[in-house]
């Protein structure tokens, strides 16, 4: 997730958002999650039509409006919910309701995966906020993560402190 993160943080720096931040827009080279796909990027602002993929999409999205960094974000939350609990954070699309994320809560990641800390939970909620606002910036987030990792290759060189 801090990779995928860095990845976003790039993109956003170069004034673009993703728009479609999912499990099959990244790739694993040399045992690093990579993003790739940026034929749905755009420039930050008012989206004329919905781009995206449903269950990833933030609620900004799913009603054409106003996108931002915040967007990729929830893109991200989708994402890391998903590898974490092997579940969707919201329920299935109804008749007529083709994006539950519109009207409903997400389930709580701990309900499917009981040992799930709860600090990480309420960082993927966060993310996973209706209001663009209330989610996490990147840059408060990717060290928040980072504090969860258990074990693997250091995500940060030698010396470096992110923060």
């Amino acid at each position: 997730g801090i990779h995928l993160g860095a990845a976003l943080s790039h993109i956003h720096e170069q004034g673009f958002v993703h728009l479609d931040v999912k499990p099959w827009n990244a790739v694993v080279v040399r045992g690093r999650p990579v993003l790739f796909d940026l034929g749905t990027a755009r420039r930050p602002g008012l989206l004329p039509r919905r781009i995206g993929t449903r269950p990833y999409m933030a609620p900004e999205q799913c009603e054409p409006g106003r996108v931002g960094t915040a967007t990729d974000v929830f893109g991200l939350g989708v994402t890391l919910y998903e590898a974490l609990t092997g579940e969707l954070p919201f329920p299935g699309p109804a008749p007529g309701r083709p994006y539950p994320q519109l009207r409903a809560d997400p389930v709580p990641p701990r309900r499917h995966v009981a040992t799930l800390p709860a600090g990480l939970e309420g960082l993927l909620l966060d993310c996973l906020s209706p209001r663009p606002n209330d989610r996490p910036p990147l840059a408060r987030l990717l060290p928040a993560l980072h504090t969860f990792i258990r074990g693997g290759p250091p995500m940060w060189p030698p010396g470096f402190h992110p923060g």
